[in-house]
């Protein structure tokens, strides 16, 4: 089977560059690694609480490709 990418750039990224962008993170303050997604904190109760209205509304689901109208809003506007 023919080795496959979502974003084009990708295909091209050497495995130093990502050991380059790891290395510049640890240097930066503030910066969390979720890549084994497990952060060393625990989560903040506004998510936990976010999260268990989202359950009990139905809310169990990937949302939609292109994202969610009302998030993409305040994003932008963030």
């Amino acid at each position: 089977m023919a080795e496959r990418f979502f974003e084009k750039r990708l295909a091209s990224m050497k495995a130093r560059s990502h050991a380059r962008v790891v290395a510049m993170a640890r240097g930066m303050d503030g910066v969390i690694n979720l890549a084994g997604g497990d952060p060393d904190f625990d989560t903040p109760g506004h998510i936990t609480d976010a999260l268990q209205k989202g359950i009990a509304e139905g809310k169990t689901h990937y949302p939609p490709t292109h994202g969610l109208p009302a998030l993409r809003s305040a994003i932008a506007e963030y």
